[in-house]
């Protein structure tokens, strides 16, 4: 009671530090969710300048362009695709705000009129596309149908940007443009030649220089462009495979075998049966394919001995992968491979073989007995006949000729028609697609034809395989938390597989296909180099290690180090060198001070600016362009070395009667480069002008 008491007196306190506790737990889940907007952030895909990409939106895009590519496009693909067209969009309205451009509401009409005149939904009473109707749709869906006039005001979204961005890609086309005075100025600068003499000092003239690794930071800072790196991670795994055991395929074999000759609870067998079709729908996990093989087409490791089988014999079980199989040989004959055949198809309207055809059957009945009566009489005509009369589109132009078909091509009617007559013969043929006239030109000798059946048993692992399966994998995970992953490995006898390289927005993972849940957990914020962690997939059970953690931003010096070191070098060696030459007057004395000699570089130009004993040196030959005659140059570090000039001549290019036709030519190859938007370098400069906040990963 006096405790009680006690707690009664202190009623108010405890209130407080209770309201605190739930405070600072509420506070805590704040901070750890990103702050108090992070509701409005769950809500928000993604920022370009000040405008945010609304996730249900975004999401519904990404939908649309799924189910549009029925299957061929995975859900991280169409985001992807999605996200471009999104931001490519929103940063060309953002420069089409500033710039003031615009288009009138009857210009996207007449732009969405291609895509619109073919729906019933948007055409007058004589089909044609009407503007009126379409205004009488949007005004019907804002009301009553909000998602229908969402997906609208994107497809008018879209429509509006195209519009405006032809425009104003038109305008930067525009001012590419070249004059005829500024294609005066370049064709004389790439075709006017230059004699002039030279010194060139290789780099190795000065002494041993040595690189740091604060150097080769400062180099990469300078060229961020050229350094920067994706965020990556490298991970390796083991996998735990859905396998039957051999305890499994040992069982399964015992029933094929009783499938196969057949006992009390199979009292009809694939050696017995005389239904092999109801059979094998019954028992196999293949059907029964009703067609004759020719030994040559048979892809089967087996196919000799298949060949050499009476009709009932049976050869297995026999293992293929994580199956058990048997053959048996249903039936053979003599038959030709293939023959040469000319055809005729008359056809008629209720067939829906050629819509052009208007035909009734009676009336092709009557044609085609024509067609055949002429053929039996003059067979030279039957050419003419197949040009005229025949829907066989394939063999219409060429005069009824199929030229080599081979056994088993057509539907089963026409093809025994063709193959089990002889040479010569001409006859006609009624099928659901009209009549066939048939005419053999040439057959093969005939070759023996089997018809296989086969029993196939896919053996799954059972509960039993599965559940060890499910202890092994759990086993290895917990074996991770004392020893290294590694070690476990070898213990347990389980191959290590490796995914390098993975991209925060990456599908896949090497050996394992769509994965997304395993790279999203290797880019988690919580998840830390060597972690391990076990997933469930569709094949088994992943236990996977994160072994490697690049972030964005520029790569590490060591992984550039071979590049940039020899750059760095030289540029340290030519600087030494400058600072040695404290006259650059006389070519000759600064020779003899590096223990080179003057050579002589005749009608170099900048077009091809190749100097003799140095290759290629455009530096070196754009700073002769602009000295005088006789004046030497200064120093200057080329790609073999450091150069000084001293210009000897000067050829002007030739004159043109006009510099129109140049003019023309640099402005196409200027525009070319632009002339794809979604390509265009103008898409890549705005894009580096705005601030682009990427949100894709936390929501796919």
């Amino acid at each position: 009671m006096a405790i009680l008491s006690k707690i009664r007196s202190k009623t108010v306190v405890l209130i407080v530090i209770i309201a605190l506790a739930l405070f600072a737990f509420v506070l805590a889940d704040v901070i750890r969710q990103g702050g108090f907007t992070s509701n409005k952030s769950q809500n928000v895909i993604g920022v370009v300048g000040d405008q945010e990409i609304k996730r249900k939106s975004f999401a519904r895009q990404v939908e649309n362009v799924a189910q549009g590519s029925r299957g061929r496009t995975s859900t991280i693909d169409a985001v992807n695709r999605v996200w471009e067209s999104r931001v490519t969009n929103m940063i060309l309205e953002q420069q089409f705000d500033e710039l003031g451009l615009e288009v009138s509401t009857d210009l996207i009409l007449e732009k969405m009129k291609p895509q619109l005149s073919r729906d019933a939904r948007f055409t007058d009473a004589d089909g044609n596309f009407s503007k009126a109707r379409v205004r009488e749709y949007v005004a019907s869906i804002r009301n009553n149908d909000i998602n229908a006039f969402e997906q609208w005001q994107e497809f008018e979204k879209n429509i509006e940007v195209q519009a405006v961005r032809n425009t104003y890609f038109n305008l930067i086309k525009a001012g590419a443009g070249v004059t005829e005075l500024e294609a005066k100025q370049i064709y004389e600068q790439e075709n006017s030649q230059y004699t002039f003499d030279f010194i060139r000092i290789p780099f190795n003239k000065a002494d041993k220089v040595k690189v740091t690794k604060s150097d080769i930071k400062s180099y990469m800072k300078e060229h961020e462009e050229k350094y920067e790196q994706e965020a990556k991670r490298n991970i390796r795994y083991v996998l735990y495979e859905e396998k039957p055991s051999a305890k499994d395929m040992a069982e399964a074999r015992e029933e094929m075998v009783s499938l196969i000759n057949g006992n009390d609870e199979y009292p009809e067998s694939f050696k017995n049966t005389n239904d092999m079709k109801a059979f094998l729908s019954t028992y196999s996990d293949q059907p029964f394919k009703d067609e004759f093989k020719f030994k040559y087409q048979l892809n089967d490791s087996l196919k000799e001995q298949l060949n050499a089988l009476k009709i009932d014999e049976v050869v297995g079980p026999y293992k293929k992968g994580d199956s058990w199989r048997a053959k048996k040989i249903v039936e053979t004959k003599q038959v030709a491979d293939s023959t040469e055949v000319k055809h005729i198809l008359v056809t008629f309207k209720e067939a829906g073989v050629d819509r052009n055809v208007q035909r009734t059957k009676e009336e092709a009945k009557k044609l085609a007995d024509s067609l055949m009566g002429i053929i039996e009489q003059d067979e030279d005509k039957f050419g003419e006949l197949a040009k005229e009369f025949s829907s066989d589109r394939q063999s219409k132009s060429k005069g009824g000729k199929l030229g080599k078909v081979a056994y088993g091509r057509f539907f089963d009617e026409l093809n025994d028609f063709i193959f089990e007559n002889k040479k010569g013969f001409k006859g006609s043929l009624e099928s659901q697609y009209g009549y066939h006239i048939v005419q053999i030109l040439d057959k093969n000798k005939p070759k023996k034809a089997l018809k296989i059946a086969t029993l196939t048993r896919e053996v799954s692992p059972s509960e039993e395989t599965l559940n060890n399966l499910f202890k092994n994998a759990s086993k290895f995970e917990l074996a991770t938390k004392e020893k290294e992953f590694e070690t476990v490995a070898d213990e347990k006898t389980k191959e290590i597989r490796k995914a390098k390289a993975l991209k925060e927005l990456d599908e896949g993972v090497a050996g394992l296909g769509d994965q997304r849940s395993i790279v999203r957990w290797s880019f988690d914020e919580n998840t830390q180099l060597k972690d391990i962690k076990r997933f469930d997939i569709d094949k088994g059970y992943v236990i996977a290690q994160v072994t490697d953690m690049q972030e964005e931003g520029l790569k590490p010096v060591e992984e550039v180090a071979d590049e940039v070191t020899p750059i760095l070098e030289q540029e340290q060696q030519a600087k030494a060198i400058k600072d040695k030459i404290t006259d650059s007057s006389d070519l000759a004395t600064i020779g003899e001070m590096f223990g080179v000699t003057k050579q002589r570089a005749s009608a170099v130009d900048l077009k091809n600016p190749v100097i003799p004993g140095g290759g290629k040196e455009p530096k070196v030959v754009g700073l002769v362009s602009a000295l005088e005659k006789g004046k030497v140059s200064s120093p200057v570090k080329g790609n073999n070395g450091v150069y000084i000039a001293q210009l000897v001549k000067r050829e002007k290019a030739m004159e043109l009667a006009s510099y129109l036709g140049p003019a023309s030519s640099m402005t196409k190859e200027r525009t070319n480069k632009i002339s794809n938007p979604n390509s265009s370098p103008v898409i890549k400069a705005i894009k580096e002008s705005v601030q682009i906040e990427d949100r894709r990963t936390r929501f796919y």
